[in-house]
């Protein structure tokens, strides 16, 4: 059963931090001179071996993309410096974060493709069993342009709304799930947000997912973006 959280205890950074637990801050992932970075070529391909995977790696966790290097498109994560709650023409404010990050100035961008489906899903695998704690969280530029309105091109109206679902994984087994609702109808999240991801249990992976009411003919209509920063987690 998921956990359905809306709004949680906002902490800022210097946080105590339990012994034996370990942060991903991002401060260690690559980012270019536009800002952003999506991780380092792995030599491999997907299984249509039409996409390049890119991984990045920071205290134990990979962090894998897939990109299309004809047409640019990416799914899975990318690591920006990027803070502006503006609309950008050919859709680069889709690297972007309304606010800065919680701490440092790296955070993380995932992104989920409904086209996809389960074949590309943003993932964090561990190196060892873990035991998520919490991750920081808020709405991408991209969402918050789309759910305000400042998209020409958004289809949200009052009775819409969109949530990141993260689960974990061991092995073939699912362990547990947190539902976070990031908009619905004029309401939606502007500030950090502190997420407890006990609900996961012992994992050696996270999948994040969304789901929305904005549908249409060929799928989900909203942009499925999400910024995180300082993921915490113990390993087991």
């Amino acid at each position: 059963m998921a956990a359905t959280l809306w709004s949680c205890q906002v902490d800022g950074p210097g946080t105590a931090t339990p012994s034996g637990q370990i942060t991903i801050d991002f401060e260690q992932m690559a980012t270019s001179d536009n800002g952003y970075g999506t991780g380092t070529d792995s030599g491999t391909n997907d299984q249509t071996n039409t996409y390049d995977i890119l991984t990045a790696q920071q205290n134990g966790a990979t962090f894998s993309t897939w990109t299309d290097a004809t047409s640019g498109f990416w799914w899975g994560w990318a690591f920006s410096r990027n803070v502006g709650s503006e609309y950008l023409e050919g859709y680069l404010h889709q690297y972007n974060c309304p606010l800065p990050p919680v701490s440092g100035n790296v955070f993380a961008v995932c992104y989920f493709s409904d086209y996809s489906k389960d074949q590309y899903v943003p993932t964090i695998r561990f190196d060892h069993a873990a035991a998520p704690q919490s991750v920081k969280l808020t709405n991408s530029t991209t969402v918050e342009c789309y759910t305000s309105g400042t998209d020409a091109y958004s289809q949200w109206d009052d009775t819409d709304k969109l949530a990141v679902v993260i689960s974990g994984h061991k092995g073939n087994a699912q362990t547990g799930e947190v539902e976070v609702t990031l908009a619905e109808g004029k309401e939606r999240i502007t500030t950090w947000r502190t997420i407890d991801l006990t609900p996961l249990g012992t994992v050696d992976r996270i999948e994040f997912r969304f789901t929305t009411t904005d549908v249409g003919e060929w799928g989900i209509n909203a942009p499925t973006y999400v910024c995180i920063d300082d993921l915490k987690y113990q390993i087991r």
